[in-house]
């Protein structure tokens, strides 16, 4: 796909980590240590967005165990016609936040380290915009005053943004289908095949479409023939109030109904059939693109089309 929006690396990291919210955080972060969990799962989640942005030249490091200088991950990137921009994240574990609530703890205060690293990261790193990921508990009174506490101290600088648990959680938790998906939405969401693909799809209720979607590439992995009751649970929303869903069967037979008009429809017996995929050249470009650009088959083939087209 083309790109056609011109938001840059950190803009697309920014639409993460400033709307998505997972619901109900409250120990996840628990027992996930800074070094051996944070660090590189975040680090992935952010190299996973750069390169979804292959017009940029970008770099990514855990520099964690580089002498900590104000950052846990760093990148650079640099747009067309533009200078090279730094970005930092500093994440705190939920032990950090727990040690720095104690009474008798030792050691300075956890806003006090976040200053002193904040003026590390902008004078050894050069860094433009830094995050402050805080991996606590989102249901415990003092994790979330102290969050508080964090977000009035910054909120007048424009170069730091704080990301609560609920918002770190989502990011953290992402698959890379779903990164994919959602940088494609917003870079290449004028490109044409991707709108005709959407076109391709206008006709068919929502859990049709995720049923269609799931055929054709199934079909085009190697599968001879698909089975009804696999499809059908590829038709099931991702949402938990979904009403289309209701009644997945009819849903199933109206599409099969559909197909025997224009798709080349064959079944071996009442339950198991076969289509031709190339009724749906957008569905297999955007496909391939997938497997080349990003490495992605199968299931999270399946799911990154559900992202980006339902």
């Amino acid at each position: 796909m083309f790109i056609t929006n011109k938001a840059t690396p950190e803009e697309l990291l920014s639409e993460f980590l400033r709307g998505h919210d997972a619901p109900d955080i409250e120990s996840e972060f628990r027992d996930l240590a800074h070094n051996n969990d944070l660090c590189p799962q975040f680090t992935e989640r952010v190299d996973m967005v750069l390169q979804s942005y292959a017009r940029h030249h970008t770099y990514v490091d855990d520099i964690q165990a580089m002498n900590d200088q104000g950052v846990d991950i760093f990148f650079r990137y640099r747009a067309d016609g533009m200078e090279s921009k730094n970005v930092g994240i500093q994440i705190k574990s939920y032990k950090e936040i727990e040690d720095s609530l104690k009474k008798d703890r030792e050691g300075e205060p956890l806003e006090s380290k976040l200053a002193s690293q904040y003026l590390d990261a902008k004078s050894k790193h050069g860094v433009k915009i830094y995050y402050i990921f805080l991996c606590g508990d989102g249901a415990l009174v003092s994790h979330a005053n102290l969050e508080r506490r964090i977000r009035a101290k910054y909120s007048s600088m424009d170069d730091v943004v704080v990301v609560g648990p609920k918002k770190a959680w989502a990011f953290y938790s992402l698959h890379d289908y779903e990164i994919a998906a959602h940088c494609a939405s917003i870079l290449c969401d004028g490109d044409y095949v991707l709108q005709r693909a959407r076109e391709s799809l206008n006709d068919f209720k929502a859990s049709q479409q995720r049923m269609l979607i799931a055929w054709v590439l199934l079909q085009l992995e190697g599968e001879r023939y698909v089975d009804v009751g696999e499809l059908q649970d590829y038709g099931v929303g991702y949402g938990a109030d979904d009403e289309e869903d209701d009644d997945l069967s009819e849903d199933m037979a109206n599409l099969i109904d559909r197909l025997e008009r224009y798709a080349d429809l064959e079944y071996l017996d009442g339950e198991t059939y076969k289509i031709d995929p190339s009724a749906f050249p957008e569905l297999c470009a955007l496909y391939f693109d997938l497997r080349v650009r990003h490495g992605i088959s199968g299931g999270g083939a399946i799911r990154y089309l559900h992202s980006l087209l339902v």
